[in-house]
């Protein structure tokens, strides 16, 4: 933190002066990225709050439920005080001036409730004091200094006044939802609360026309997303009834030098089944006001060696451009991809942070043979070649002690009883080689605990394979409410108690005998219900004790694709079985001559596995039916 500033610094000193009574009202949220009534809401709710700019200042605060979201996580501390301080139990929830409308027709403080009405009648209550507040960034961008003076209008004794000063991003926008209820455009975040979220205690007694002045410098946290963007709220609040007594607000400090990564394009996709090396690329915005002609672009695999890239150019202020990194050769497992710009026009970045994007990616292309058994007893998880899938960044598959099926031991579970609804959640087990000479089927077992929370609520679970890399999965278990719980319905978090509360599933997977790669997930479909617990994974092969021939044997099945009849050739004294997907057998027939002919045209359109055995060798090939 710079504790001197230049004389000449080009940042501009904002000050905003109440008239002496007059308020200005305080209007604070409780808001969520996840939460669906949120984004109803929002809209409606920020027309009016913008279309009275002159009457009051918002604060936003991004609570940790009911699902993802980056600005909660950013500062979950000073969010949770917030939260206790008013009693907060669901969101959204509004309040003007430290009181929440009792009256709104659906529910005390919901946001859409507002009306101009209200912010006239609260605007019209005169206040004992004026604020007068400033701030400015220090010459490199690291701290932020601000000044609040307090003015007694009148004579005041009250019992317990709080200062708030509070840091304010608006608006924060995302290119791609960072939640689930589909919101991109957030307006004045809570940053940070200066010099923390308890305020600073102020005299409780004021004679008319007393003053107090307040400073403040402090660090810039290094998760602001634009420098531009923000602004300092102050406000007096009442301990003893929450009452807030004035507030005041700057306006942002348009910053000269400010780029910022919004997006890297050309990871390789999920899932990989190979080591194709890839070249990523970054896209970048200034954010500044004067033109980007130099930044470097920084990238890094994991905590490996930072790599750089020099871009040049001439890039206007609020426009982006792409630049390629250099290549990278991908290794297999579960890996980080982190992007960030320094040195932009030659001037040191402050916190290379704050414009730090980080990204996933997994290579599968170690394929293991079976058995496969886990039972989550290791400290590590998701385990070693197992991976998770958490497309909307909410609660996913854990890791949890003492509720296994094999009592105290360990499980992996899915938290749905916070889970938003339509959440969905993959767990991946290591890849499979199901090409073992010897193997003529394969099977999954695994142990399943499951509540709902009320019959209106229904999860789901499916167990799904894919021999292609995940082009296409085939499902080859799947339950959903009330058909999955093994236990009565729960309205507690439902935690298994007893063995008693565990099912052993088993799934056949003998549609994929004689794949080399073959993937298994596990695809949670969260309904918003109750807790579903999973353990003791195990995929076996049965052998037959006979090899298997490879598909250059002068067997042959066609056409393939077919829209009904199979004609198989060379098959003299075997026996043939047709599969459906989910390893059921669906036709056989025994070929006495060199060649036969199996009519599928009665079944549905699909992937069946045709099985020919004869004395010395065991023939597998999979057909496409599309009538």
């Amino acid at each position: 933190m710079k504790k001197i500033l230049s004389l000449f610094c080009f940042l501009a000193f904002i000050t905003i002066l109440n008239a002496q009574t007059q308020r200005l009202v305080l209007v604070e949220e409780f808001t969520q990225a996840s939460c669906g009534p949120c984004a109803s809401q929002n809209p409606g709710f920020d027309a009016l709050l913008q279309a009275n700019p002159t009457k009051v200042c918002v604060i936003k605060y991004h609570t940790v439920w009911p699902g993802v979201d980056p600005m909660n996580a950013q500062n979950q501390s000073q969010v949770a005080t917030r939260v206790t301080y008013y009693g907060v139990d669901g969101v959204p929830m509004g309040m003007y001036d430290g009181k929440i409308d009792s009256s709104f027709a659906n529910y005390p403080g919901s946001p859409g409730n507002f009306t101009q009405a209200i912010i006239d009648n609260a605007y019209a209550v005169p206040s004992p004091f004026t604020i007068t507040v400033n701030h400015n960034l220090s010459s490199d961008l690291d701290s932020v200094f601000a000044t609040v003076t307090v003015t007694a209008a009148e004579a005041v004794s009250v019992g317990n006044l709080k200062l708030h000063v509070v840091l304010v991003e608006d608006p924060i926008t995302f290119s791609v939802e960072p939640g689930t209820n589909g919101e991109t455009t957030f307006y004045n975040v809570m940053r940070e609360m200066f010099p923390s979220d308890q305020g600073t205690a102020i005299t409780n007694t004021w004679t008319s026309g007393q003053s107090q002045v307040f400073n403040f410098a402090e660090a810039l946290p290094s998760y602001i997303y634009n420098l531009s963007k923000l602004s300092v709220v102050a406000f007096i609040q009442d301990n003893n009834n929450k009452n807030v007594k004035q507030a005041a607000k700057t306006a942002p400090i348009p910053v000269n030098v400010d780029a910022t990564v919004t997006a890297v394009n050309n990871l390789p996709p999920f899932p990989q089944c190979d080591a194709t090396p890839f070249t990523a690329s970054c896209t970048f915005k200034n954010f500044g006001t004067t033109a980007l002609t130099s930044c470097t672009l920084n990238f890094q695999v994991d905590n490996g060696t930072i790599q750089q890239v020099n871009w040049t150019g001439n890039l206007a202020s609020g426009a982006t451009a792409t630049y390629n990194l250099l290549p990278v050769v991908p290794a297999p497992g579960s890996h980080t991809f982190t992007v960030y710009i320094t040195n932009p026009n030659g001037i040191a970045d402050y916190a290379p942070a704050n414009g730090k994007k980080q990204f996933s990616y997994i290579i599968l292309s170690v394929f293991v043979q079976v058995p496969l058994v886990e039972g989550f007893e290791g400290a590590t998880f998701p385990p070693a070649g197992w991976t998770i899938v958490n497309p909307d960044g909410s609660y996913t598959w854990s890791h949890v002690t003492t509720t296994g099926s094999q009592g105290s031991s360990s499980a992996c579970y899915i938290l749905d009883y916070l889970n938003p609804t339509g959440s969905l959640d993959d767990l991946y087990a290591k890849p499979l080689d199901l090409s073992t000479t010897g193997y003529l089927s394969y099977s999954l077992t695994f142990d399943v605990a499951h509540a709902q929370y009320a019959t209106a609520y229904t999860d789901r679970l499916q167990v799904q394979a894919s021999s292609n890399c995940g082009s296409t999965w085939s499902t080859v278990y799947d339950k959903v409410d009330p058909a999955l719980a093994t236990a009565p319905i729960d309205t507690n978090s439902y935690v298994p108690s007893t063995a008693a509360e565990w099912r052993t599933e088993t799934v056949n997977l003998s549609a994929f005998v004689g794949q080399s790669q073959v993937l298994v997930r596990f695809h949670s479909i969260s309904g918003y219900s109750n807790n579903l617990f999973i353990d003791n994974i195990n995929i076996t092969g049965s052998t037959l004790g006979i090899p298997v021939v490879n598909n250059n044997s002068r067997i042959s099945v066609y056409p393939n694709p077919s829209t009904g009849l199979l004609n198989i050739v060379n098959a003299e004294n075997s026996g043939i079985k047709v599969y459906n997907i989910l390893g059921e057998e669906v036709a056989s027939v025994n070929c006495a001559g060199q060649s036969e002919s199996i009519n599928l045209s009665a079944f549905a359109n699909g992937t069946y596995t045709i099985r020919i055995v004869n004395d010395n060798n065991v023939f597998v090939q999979k057909v496409v039916l599309n009538r």
